[in-house]
């Protein structure tokens, strides 16, 4: 079973675009390259900080594959992978995890009300094609996000389902209640801003950062700290600093 961890800086890497629109390589190489020499502990794309919705689906695993090909083993890569098509998400995650990728991300479909038994019908073809870690994503602005029930089912059935990301205010209780009945199992990333949101966090998990990463088009990269006090470390690495943040449970 693959041991990926989220233990420190984790940005999500804009797509650079020429001025055409087509994908600028030498641009990506750049941003990565900065990752490496800023100390982070990997990448992730192509995201929503990464306007994955502008790129064809042939675009953004060449995108995934390129990043791979670039780093050389020197940082892991989480590839994004998301589509309202289970067959083609489990194909294309599958597919990045033998390219060479860490970990997967997908966020949940929501382009219709779907309830949770598909939900879970979903990420289960997802999971049975990978071994790496999966990382969901949950982002449903005034609806419901995916239930505790939901959340220990999933985790029951794969151990290696292991972070769930929620976009959501005021859920200290929710986390506190994800960590305890997974004993763990389940990290919680919050991605609301940390000034509005996040404070009631602070007393009861380690509390991780989200930032701007330099060169992005339209966009921000998103990145995790390992501890709280790397936040001001984070503000002085990347000054462009935005107010948002993700939590996990204290080790």
């Amino acid at each position: 079973m693959a041991t990926f961890e989220i233990d420190g800086v984790l940005p999500v890497i804009p797509t650079p675009f020429t001025r055409d629109g087509g994908l600028d390589w030498a641009a990506l190489e750049a941003l990565l390259e900065f990752a490496i020499n800023a100390g982070v502990c990997g990448v992730c794309l192509p995201a929503y900080a990464s306007e994955f919705y502008k790129l064809r689906d042939v675009e953004r695993r060449e995108l995934v594959s390129r990043a791979i090909s670039i780093l050389n083993g020197r940082l892991p890569i989480v590839a994004q992978v998301n589509h309202v098509s289970t067959a083609y998400v489990a194909e294309t995650a599958r597919d990045l995890e033998h390219a060479g990728a860490a970990a997967i991300s997908v966020a949940v479909p929501r382009v219709f009300g779907l309830p949770e038994r598909d939900l879970l019908r979903y990420f289960d073809r997802i999971l049975e094609a990978i071994i790496v870690p999966l990382i969901i994503q949950d982002f449903n602005p005034g609806g419901a996000t995916v239930s505790l029930e939901f959340v220990k089912s999933l985790s029951g059935q794969h151990e290696h389902f292991r972070y769930l990301k929620l976009e959501e205010p005021m859920m200290s209780g929710r986390v506190r209640s994800i960590i305890e009945e997974t004993n763990s199992a389940v990290g919680v990333i919050d991605g609301c801003h940390i000034g509005r949101f996040c404070h009631s966090h602070i007393s009861l998990y380690q509390l991780f950062t989200f930032n701007n990463c330099p060169s992005s088009k339209e966009c921000c990269a998103v990145s995790t700290a390992r501890a709280f006090g790397l936040r001001a470390f984070s503000r002085a690495l990347i000054p462009s600093f935005r107010d948002c943040c993700v939590c996990l449970p204290g080790s």
